[in-house]
């Protein structure tokens, strides 16, 4: 049995605000060592999100003000989603190809961003 348009999207509506709630930068690309240091310092930051199917049933997009993480010379390789601004549990994780090398400290801007599920 496959979960219909409306299931899809109410299963991410359900869970979008509490699971999806901050986004994360990782220098490898498991999505296991965040990026820390710099100055102004990195940190993650909260994300929001459309209603799911707005982008495609079982897809909800990134909306209002996109992120911009302070980020110290370093390479980011993946991003990843989380419920807490600090520790908590990863729900969702993407490599970042191709990777994004800042040789002294920068700003990693998100433009766009989407999550699916089928």
């Amino acid at each position: 049995m496959a979960i219909n348009a409306a299931g899809l999207n109410a299963a991410l509506d359900a869970i979008k605000v509490a699971k999806f709630a901050y986004m994360a930068l990782f220098t490898d690309d498991a999505a296991t060592t965040e990026v820390s240091g710099g100055s102004p310092a990195y940190a993650r930051k909260a994300v929001t999100f459309d209603t799911a199917g707005t982008g495609g049933a079982g897809k909800i997009q990134l909306n209002g003000t996109l992120p911009n993480f302070d980020v110290p010379a370093c390479t980011v390789k993946a991003i990843a989603f989380y419920d807490a601004l600090t520790a908590g549990t990863q729900y969702a994780m993407y490599n970042v190809t191709p990777d994004e090398v800042f040789a002294g400290q920068g700003v990693y801007s998100i433009t766009a961003g989407s999550i699916t599920i089928t």
